[in-house]
C-alpha cells in the first residue's frame, strides 16, 4: 500500500472559522464559506457556492465589525483559486 506523503513545501496549521469571500467584480457581494486549514502561501477553504480555478477573490472574516480606532474596518485579503473540487455531501459548512 501506497504512503501518500505531503508535498507542499509550507506546513497547515488547521483552523475551522467562519469566512466571507466576494468575486472581483462584485466586491461588496459576500458569500459565506469556511476556511478548514491555512500555511503561509495558501488556505483551503469549502464554500457552498461555485469558485473556478483562476478567479479573484477577497476574503474576510465573517462578523468583522468596523471599529473607528482602525485605520482600515476590514481587514482582507486578495486571493486567487488555484483548484477547486466538488464535494459532495460535505457536512463540514452550515449556513444559518
Amino acid at each position: 500500500m501506497a504512503v501518500n506523503e505531503e508535498k507542499r513545501k509550507f506546513q497547515r496549521a488547521e483552523l475551522r472559522a467562519p469566512i466571507m469571500y466576494a468575486y472581483k467584480d462584485k466586491k461588496f457581494c459576500f458569500y459565506g464559506a469556511q476556511i478548514h486549514n491555512c500555511s503561509l502561501v495558501g488556505i483551503y477553504i469549502e464554500s457552498k457556492y461555485l469558485l473556478q480555478e483562476g478567479m479573484q477573490i477577497t476574503i474576510r472574516r465573517a462578523n468583522d465589525t468596523p471599529s473607528c480606532e482602525e485605520e482600515a474596518p476590514y481587514r482582507e485579503l486578495m486571493a486567487e483559486v488555484k483548484w477547486c473540487k466538488e464535494i459532495l455531501h460535505s457536512t463540514s459548512f452550515h449556513s444559518e
